[in-house]
């Protein structure tokens, strides 16, 4: 967690096994400043910053393309 730069937040890039699709999760911390918990729900106020932060994320990955991972190359049997 960084609190100098106000994000209170972690982005975690993800492909489905079967789908194969991309998926941005966001993770907050519950005891970041801008995070409310009551009974069994949790109200996040993001910060400016953050939302620039989320939205830079979804930037990175092109929207409508598929990405296909490299694939990886086996060393030659010698």
């Amino acid at each position: 967690m960084t609190i100098d730069n106000n994000i209170n937040i972690k982005d975690e890039v993800h492909r489905e096994n079967k789908t194969r699709n991309i998926t941005i999760l966001a993770h907050f911390y519950d005891k970041s400043p801008n995070v409310i918990i009551d009974k069994n729900e949790f109200i996040w106020i993001p910060t400016n910053e953050e939302k620039d932060f989320i939205k830079d994320a979804f930037n990175f990955i092109p929207i409508n393309k598929t990405i296909n991972p490299p694939k990886l190359v086996e060393k030659e049997k010698r």
